[in-house]
């Protein structure tokens, strides 16, 4: 599953009109694209909260897939100041941070 990173607007129009010439042309058969206003603990200066993940390049043969999100799950959140990543009381863990619960 990929998890919903913040984006700007025209990050948002890039990836929609992408997607909708795919699929006009033939180049893509399946996909989504889900876009949210941004919640508590997001960075409000977002856009939009955006994932999505579309296939790409089937006109040239096997093609591909484009993603958009984070693939691994979302660092749990520092209940106390970390000691190995730095995070403060609050925020996530930093990615890979083996004191938040992922390695």
């Amino acid at each position: 599953m990929n998890y919903p990173v913040p984006r700007t607007q025209q990050d948002l129009i890039a990836y929609l009109t992408d997607a909708l010439d795919r699929v006009k042309t033939g180049d893509s058969m399946e996909g989504f694209i889900e876009w949210s206003l941004p919640g508590e603990g997001d960075p409000q200066d977002a856009y939009a909260m955006v994932r999505a993940s579309y296939r790409i390049g089937n006109l040239q043969g096997q093609g591909g897939m484009r993603t958009v999100g984070w693939v691994d799950p979302p660092m749990p959140v520092a209940e106390r100041g970390c000691d190995v990543c730095s995070s403060e009381p609050g925020e996530r863990h930093g990615r890979g941070c083996t004191a938040g619960g992922a390695v």
